[in-house]
């Protein structure tokens, strides 16, 4: 009987050291010590809910060290942190006091510059009242409100083309108008002549017979590669940032 409940704990170990363990992924990272430990666990318990609903990571990072490039450094940081391929990361740079918030995926659509901005604005003013709670926990709403409502009108793609398109085909009108304008107004000095011998300068020219022989000729055959494949590229990106 002993033996058998020993091997009974044993599976029972093996099976549970067996399983995989899944961390639960950290959307707010606060290294710069800028919230206390109830607001990092409120806010990301506020991540959270948006993702279980619509799938998209609403990631917070702050820290203190110096960045050359935060665009390039939010982008990376996202796309190396195991997110959803749908989402946004809010970063914060204290060394220059810079932000910068990077979309992914559906989230470019729906959370374009123009919205991108309006939603800075409204968080703009606890920013710079160090109120850095108010700010993220208005950040996170905000999100979750574009993302619910989905692409504006004027940002789907169809849209977007036709919009650009109206605007380069004046342009470009007006620039072949005013070319064609200018080439007609040097034509202007040319004087019509009654025959050619104006044209033609004396012992200039002096014509000879020529004959051209077709002798014989040469067909190369290059073969087609038939490999249309291509490389892929990397992970697009929208966003925007600033100073606060």
């Amino acid at each position: 009987m002993k033996k058998i409940v020993c091997f009974i704990c044993v599976l029972l170990i093996f099976t549970l050291t067996a399983l995989p363990v899944y961390a639960a992924k950290e959307r707010v990272m606060d290294t710069a010590d800028l919230l206390t430990a109830e607001e990092e666990q409120k806010l990301s318990q506020m991540a959270q809910a948006v993702y279980d609903e619509y799938g998209v990571d609403i990631v917070i990072l702050t820290e203190n060290t110096y960045v050359s490039d935060i665009q390039r450094y939010a982008e990376n940081y996202y796309d190396n942190g195991g997110y959803s391929a749908d989402g946004i990361i809010f970063y914060l740079s204290m060394y220059d006091r810079d932000w910068y918030m990077a979309t992914s995926g559906s989230c470019m659509d729906t959370l374009s510059y123009s919205r991108l901005g309006d939603i800075f604005d409204r968080i703009s003013g606890y920013l710079a009242e160090d109120d850095y709670y108010a700010a993220f926990s208005n950040f996170i709403p905000l999100c979750e409100g574009y993302i619910e409502e989905g692409p504006s009108f004027f940002a789907t793609p169809v849209v977007s083309y036709l919009l650009k398109l109206c605007l380069l085909l004046p342009v470009a009108f007006g620039i072949a108008v005013f070319v064609v304008f200018l080439e007609k107004k040097k034509m202007n000095t040319a004087v019509l002549q009654k025959n050619a011998n104006d044209y033609i300068i004396n012992g200039s020219v002096d014509i000879e017979e020529q004959k051209d022989v077709f002798v014989t000729f040469t067909v190369t055959r290059v073969p087609i590669s038939q490999n249309s494949g291509g490389s892929g590229g990397g992970r697009s990106h929208g966003g925007r940032g600033g100073k606060f």
